[in-house]
């Protein structure tokens, strides 16, 4: 125990998330405090937000205008950004723009695109897909 004490806090991540308009406005402030590591975008919920406070689904330009202001505060202050993506290409898209932490699919997703990629081999071979 001695020895994780001693160590515990240089051991120790620290990631917010932000995942409002209010919090992208007070990105650099957030990404300021001390001890913060990262800073983790929830895509799904900002979009949700987005909507409640323009009172409207936001186009594709206002939130990756909200995405690139995160993109931004995070290499003014030298804090590691990232996100949730749905697939490969989204994460190497967000990657090109600068974030490093990358959450890439679900457990469902990824079971589905396996199994849907198992499936076309076998049908591409003539396999029956027995339905």
């Amino acid at each position: 125990p001695a020895d994780y004490y001693a160590a515990a806090n240089d051991q120790i991540l620290v990631v917010l998330q932000i995942e409002s308009p209010a919090g992208v406005e007070s990105a650099e402030a957030i990404m300021s405090t001390t001890g913060c590591d990262a800073v983790f975008i929830g895509p799904n919920d900002l979009k949700f937000t987005l909507r409640a406070r323009l009172g409207r689904e936001p186009t594709e330009e206002e939130f990756e205008g909200r995405i690139d202001a995160l993109v931004q505060a995070a290499r003014r202050t030298g804090v590691a950004l990232g996100m949730h993506t749905s697939n490969a290409a989204a994460a190497l898209r967000r990657a090109a723009q600068g974030m490093q932490l990358l959450a890439v699919g679900s457990d469902l997703s990824l079971l589905n695109m396996g199994v849907a990629a198992t499936m076309k081999e076998l049908g591409s071979r003539g396999v029956d897909r027995g339905y």
